[in-house]
């Protein structure tokens, strides 16, 4: 819900500019994802406590970061689940897909009532949405962590350069 007051009350300008670098932390965190998970497993049992209130911040951080954008969101979610202990991509892949339904509800409804929906490209969107909530668990079963891992990093830096340039 903050992140869509915050849509609806900031400057076009400025959202432009701050989303190429949400999308690109996003994709950065899960290429750096083995590096953290060998740090983090030299953590010891106070620093793993500590870490939950980090991991609770990360996830309403994404949560907020959805509601105003929501590109790449699925990304950063499955970066933060996946730093904070989730044990298989595949089950944070799942885990963000339930959280981030939960915290699409609310940003809906405030853009519906604000005017701010393009019907036409809401209904296409739902529709590839509902397509690929149905298909993608069945290939991302198939294809290997590390292959998917990569190949979703791959995909926000690349969406990124993209934003970056056509902001600029």
């Amino acid at each position: 819900l903050a992140g869509a007051v915050l849509l609806v009350v900031t400057p076009a300008p400025l959202f432009d500019r701050i989303v190429p670098f949400l999308v690109l932390a996003g994709g950065l965190l899960l290429l750096l994802q083995p590096l953290l998970d060998r740090r983090r497993a030299r953590t010891t049992a106070d620093a793993r406590a500590r870490s939950t209130g980090a991991a609770s911040a990360g996830i309403a951080g994404v949560g907020v970061y959805n509601g105003y954008f929501g590109a790449g969101s699925g990304v950063l979610m499955i970066a933060v689940l996946l730093l904070t202990g989730s044990p298989s991509l595949h089950r944070a892949n799942a885990v963000k897909n339930v959280l981030l339904l939960a915290a699409d509800l609310l940003p809906a409804v405030v853009f519906a009532v604000s005017g701010h929906v393009v019907w036409s490209a809401a209904v296409a969107l739902g529709a590839g949405a509902v397509i690929g909530g149905l298909i993608g668990p069945t290939v991302a079963r198939r294809v290997p962590h590390g292959v998917l891992r990569v190949a979703i990093a791959c995909c926000s830096v690349a969406l990124a350069v993209y934003l970056f340039v056509t902001v600029a």
